[in-house]
């Protein structure tokens, strides 16, 4: 099972209101939850950063960073109040469990670095916390995985993030309101997700890259 649960979702996604909605005498009541979201659960104009299959909830002093590799774009770095985390999203069985099938490599690929990981409990979920070791500059990393309809989302919650709960909670609001769109494409399980830079992000570098008149 993914770490967050994701149910029909009726409103924005940076909305949340403790008022209950009014419903039909004969419609069954709505769900209140957080994301991340696929996209077939999400209704309604809110706009959002679109890269792809990752769409971003617009989140005031949110700084991205694209993370490209040999030319693709394969996922994001999500600064918000001095705390980041990298999101990358994959294909996945229709049966679900590619997040526990995938740490236990995670595992052994941070041991094969010389960094200390282990699996830790959360309250949503287990993760993997990795330490680089001592006298090295890189920043710890916490992983947990969100399950979707045949994608897993994996975010690495980095530095003070990994290991502070507040810091960690303080990404709550691009988190809760990521959107994915996996798309229909055939993709074997584990096939990462490439991303595409959002429409108005094109525009502005090739008007940046335009010669001076």
């Amino acid at each position: 099972m993914g770490l967050f649960s994701r149910r029909k979702k009726k409103v924005s996604q940076a909305e949340v209101s403790p008022e209950p909605v009014a419903q039909e005498a004969d419609a069954a009541p709505l769900a209140k939850t957080v994301g991340p979201f696929d996209i077939s659960q999400v209704e309604g104009d809110e706009p959002l950063v679109d890269f792809g299959p990752i769409k971003l909830p617009y989140v005031q002093g949110m700084q991205i960073n694209p993370l490209p590799h040999q030319n693709q774009l394969i996922g994001l770095r999500v600064i918000l109040n001095n705390a980041a985390f990298e999101l990358g999203v994959f294909a996945a069985p229709r049966s679900g469990g590619a997040w526990a099938a995938s740490a236990p490599a995670m595992l052994e690929g941070f041991a094969q670095m010389g960094w200390k990981a282990q699996k830790v409990s959360l309250p949503e979920g287990d993760a993997v916390l990795a330490t680089p070791p001592e006298g090295e500059e890189q920043l710890p990393s916490l992983t947990v995985g969100v399950e979707g309809p045949r994608w897993l989302l994996r975010v690495c919650y980095l530095g003070s993030a990994a290991t502070d709960e507040a810091a960690r909670r303080s990404l709550d609001s691009v988190l809760h309101g990521i959107v994915i769109d996996r798309g229909s494409e055939a993709k074997a399980p584990g096939d990462r997700l490439l991303l595409t830079l959002p429409a108005e992000l094109v525009e502005q570098i090739a008007e940046q890259n335009e010669p001076e008149q």
